[in-house]
């Protein structure tokens, strides 16, 4: 829509999204409240050089008739997608951001069952990413969370294996979460407290063009 808001914004604004920060030179994607509550529950002590998960794109969206976020994390080979990734933040922070983990693991078992084990210390970026999803859900933003695979991106041979199906991308997928994230949440709403949260898998051909 004409009035959404969206980063990165093109190829003269590469900078991807936190959600606690405003869109430098537009509008917020998230109301100041709202992002100030995001703040104080991921991080102890927010200084200038504090960082919050950086999102691929994120964008205002309309979801069932209201406001909400399109989060997207892209992925174009296999290796992106690590285990073994896991929280760097101060002790301070690092302590909040586990407590945050927590919070989510028990709502998220509480919205779907099933086994929910998001983690700082391994598996850390899809944790963050269903986390702080989640959340914005508590606070009344519905989202969808969409996993998206580049399929045939052999420029990216050299650093992993390219993703050359819909259906070897959600294998690969699946197989990395399994342990993490509930695998029967996917395409299917969850209800948080009230908010809609969506996690999808999408992918998009992308394949290389040396001109």
């Amino acid at each position: 829509m004409p009035e959404d808001q969206w980063q990165p914004q093109g190829a003269g604004d590469v900078g991807e999204a936190e959600l606690d920060k405003a869109v430098p030179g537009g509008a917020a994607l998230l109301p100041e409240d709202t992002r100030l509550q995001l703040r104080t529950w991921w991080l102890a002590k927010a200084t200038g050089t504090s960082r919050t998960p950086n999102w691929d794109i994120a964008s205002t969206c309309t979801m069932f008739g209201r406001k909400g976020l399109l989060l997207v994390e892209a992925k174009a080979h296999s290796k992106e997608l690590s285990t073994r990734d896991r929280c760097g933040a101060t002790p301070a922070n690092r302590n909040r951001i586990e407590r945050a983990l927590a919070e989510a693991n028990a709502g998220l078992r509480e919205v779907r069952g099933g086994s929910w084990e998001l983690s700082a210390e391994h598996h850390y970026q899809i944790s963050n990413r269903f986390a702080w999803s989640w959340k914005l859900a508590t606070l009344g933003v519905p989202v969808v969370l969409v996993y998206l695979g580049f399929l045939d991106a052999a420029e990216m041979e050299d650093k992993g294996v390219p993703f050359a199906s819909g259906n070897d991308w959600k294998n690969v997928l699946l197989e990395q979460c399994c342990g993490v994230i509930d695998a029967s949440c996917w395409e299917r709403t969850l209800e948080v407290e009230g908010t809609p949260l969506l996690p999808v898998m999408r992918t998009v051909a992308q394949p290389f063009d040396p001109r």
